[in-house]
């Protein structure tokens, strides 16, 4: 758009002042983490561990 990042804030700041709200629409619904279906996998994982049927997985960090 042509302009610099001090530019884009400066212009965010005074429509936040002059809205008195964030300028644009925040929302989680189209994140897949919040579909129903994965809701259900993220419980069923939660009652796993809690009845200690959970798998220990050993954490492998890459090489620099």
């Amino acid at each position: 758009m042509g302009l610099l990042e001090h530019q884009a804030v400066n212009m965010f700041a005074r429509a936040v002042l002059r809205e008195n709200r964030i300028p644009f629409e925040i929302t989680g619904r189209d994140d897949p983490f919040y579909s129903a279906k994965n809701q259900a996998r993220l419980k069923a994982a939660k009652e796993q561990l809690e009845a200690g049927r959970g798998v220990a997985h050993e954490l492998i960090e890459a090489e620099e």
